[in-house]
């Protein structure tokens, strides 16, 4: 769940990350508060969800699944029986 919530949150940053990257490179002054109310930061906004929505997408469509399938803990007769990993 940690690596999941990691992948999403680095692909919504990336496009804040290469804007404030390119400010330091090129020596655009960084005054967050004066430039929050402007489109460019909208348009970071956007393009980091739709950066983390292809993400999602594409990690789901090609990632290798080597763990399997999880069956979740049920109740069978009064008694907990914990989940477990299936093989595929």
């Amino acid at each position: 769940m940690l690596r999941s919530f990691g992948e999403v949150l680095i692909l919504f940053l990336a496009p804040f990350i290469l804007y404030l990257a390119g400010c330091l490179v090129y020596g655009h002054p960084l005054n967050i508060l004066h430039d929050f109310h402007k489109p460019h930061l909208s348009k970071l906004v956007l393009a980091g969800i739709l950066t983390s929505v292809i993400g999602i997408l594409l990690l789901g469509f090609f990632d290798e699944h080597k763990m399997g399938v999880f069956q979740p803990s049920v109740f069978k007769n009064g008694k907990l029986i914990e989940g477990k990993l299936l093989p595929k």
